[in-house]
């Protein structure tokens, strides 16, 4: 029941905008009328809480944590199962990909991963490709950049270490080599090496085995500095061949 409100919501929302923009003036940020909605409702009893109670596996002692940004919970928007849903409280499990929610209980709520679409947080913007999608590319990834072909996406990795500390043990996490990707046209390739940028870019093989060449010590010592200005030239000459033409 509450999809369908959910879904009435934005039938409304266009409705509105389109028989009276005095009315869709006072509308027009659908955000309100969704936290509305959950906030009559409570959150709680919404399609968003229908997954399962998340349970740490892995003590830690410091700050080197799994989660992206912090342990803590911050607001942020998500659509799950094709309804929007905004401040949120949530964080972003990276060692196991996964997305929490402050559950209404002690235990963080772990949402089904198939049904998250895209989600925002700490001011980053991720989609889910689904693991059906393509054997290679699957899972959250960040979008780092994007232009009217393509998206330069990044997987957040971190990588773990475990201690015994006399009679316990306990674990830290710390940044991995990141993931990365680029969509075109709905499909999904790796863009983790140069052959992988050749096969979405084969007509500017030239310009990616000399960037590569010339650019080491910044791949070295900034992967995502390399991989977005890359990324850039790429669809700049791209454009400008489109225009040309």
């Amino acid at each position: 029941m509450t999809k369908i409100i959910h879904g009435l919501i934005s039938l409304c929302l266009i409705t509105c905008t389109l028989s009276s923009p005095v009315l869709a003036q006072e509308i027009r940020d659908s955000k309100l009328a969704y936290n509305w909605f959950d906030q009559v409702v409570g959150i709680e009893n919404t399609g968003l809480f229908n997954g399962i109670e998340y349970i740490e596996q892995h003590v830690t002692i410091n700050d080197r944590q799994k989660f992206l940004g912090s342990i803590y919970f911050t607001a942020g928007n998500l659509v799950y199962n094709g309804m929007p849903y905004y401040d949120v409280e949530m964080k972003y499990n990276v060692y196991d990909d996964l997305l929490l929610l402050r559950g209404t209980g002690s235990q963080p709520l772990q949402v089904h991963k198939s049904r998250v679409e895209k989600f925002s947080i700490n001011g980053l913007d991720f989609i889910n490709i689904r693991v059906d999608s393509t054997a290679s590319v699957h899972g959250f990834y960040e979008i780092m950049l994007q232009d009217q072909d393509h998206l330069l996406l990044k997987q957040h990795k971190k990588k773990l270490k475990k201690f015994l500390d006399r009679s316990f043990t306990y674990f830290e996490f710390e940044e991995d080599t990141p993931g990365y990707a680029i969509a075109l046209n709905g499909s999904y390739h790796p863009a983790n090496s140069r052959q992988e940028f050749i096969h979405v870019f084969p007509d500017r093989a030239a310009e990616i085995r000399k960037y590569y060449r010339e650019e080491r010590s910044t791949l070295r010592t900034d992967r995502d500095l390399f991989m977005t200005t890359l990324f850039k030239r790429l669809t700049q000459l791209s454009s400008n061949n489109n225009f040309s033409e």
